[in-house]
């Protein structure tokens, strides 16, 4: 509410929660006409909660925020002037700031710029980088979100910044900042993975069933279908490679003695 851009809509979607949540955002609504409440019967799940509040969304420009994060009083307003400048850009974000129980964390969240002229060349940088994918929680291209507004699978959030990034150039402003909390639902990330129904020994390793749905999104979602059949399935082998790379490397060289060298070698090849 304190954002510096002027003609800005705030959506609440409550995933049925069982606080105060609900009478506090009524109480809002009531104050400040830019508000929108919206609760939902019973709690779907983070993914779903998501895609419920952009369905309310009227504007051309969006962004998520959850609600143990907050943003500048200018990051709209910064965002929102490089989108309009830059047509080719489809998500700008801030930098990111963390924090534990209320102080700055020395965490930090890699510096994402997807600038490549290659669509296929920023699907892989991000996917060969990606961590936390805070960035996700910039302002976004409405027009850019597919009906299946946020994937309903353990790592979606990487899958739905890779659709974007096909689609056009994902920036980071260094002026402005996004604060996020640590902790919370996304702090435990074995329960998180159980959660979206995979099994405990998958959930061990969660990678292994980010990998697949990475390759599974490339060869299904609407945002890859114009480079035709033959260039998807490269790009979900890339796209494969570059994460089993990434994250199986570490795992065997761990666990196989002498594997290092020709493993990374192996490895360095998938990230050219």
């Amino acid at each position: 509410m304190a954002q510096d851009y002027a003609d800005l809509e705030i959506v609440i979607s409550d995933n049925a929660s069982t606080d105060g949540t609900e009478q506090f955002c009524r109480s809002v609504c009531e104050k400040d006409a830019r508000v929108r409440y919206y609760r939902l019967p019973e709690n779907v799940g983070h993914a779903r909660n998501f895609a419920a509040a952009f369905r309310h969304v009227r504007g051309p420009f969006f962004l998520w925020l959850a609600d143990d994060d907050w943003i500048d009083s200018n990051f709209v307003s910064r965002c929102v002037e490089k989108l309009q400048s830059h047509p080719d850009t489809v998500l700008v974000c801030g930098v990111c700031i963390y924090y534990r129980e209320g102080n700055p964390s020395e965490l930090n969240e890699p510096v994402v710029n997807l600038l490549s002229e290659s669509p296929t060349r920023r699907v892989l940088d991000h996917y060969r980088s990606v961590k936390r994918n805070a960035t996700l929680l910039g302002v976004t291209r409405s027009a850019c979100i597919e009906a299946d507004a946020f994937p309903t699978v353990f790592g979606g959030d990487w899958l739905l910044l890779a659709r974007l990034a096909f689609q056009g150039k994902v920036n980071t402003l260094g002026d402005v900042a996004l604060h996020r909390s640590l902790g919370g639902e996304s702090g435990d990330m074995r329960g998180l993975a159980m959660g979206f129904g995979l099994s405990p020994a998958i959930a061990r390793v969660p990678n292994v069933a980010i990998t697949w749905y990475a390759v599974r999104d490339v060869l299904r979602a609407d945002s890859y279908r114009r480079i035709g059949t033959v260039r998807r399935v490269a790009l979900a082998g890339e796209v494969g490679g570059a994460l089993a790379a990434r994250f199986g490397v570490p795992y065997l060289v761990r666990r196989i003695p002498g594997a290092a060298a020709p493993l990374r070698r192996v490895r360095d090849r998938f990230r050219r």
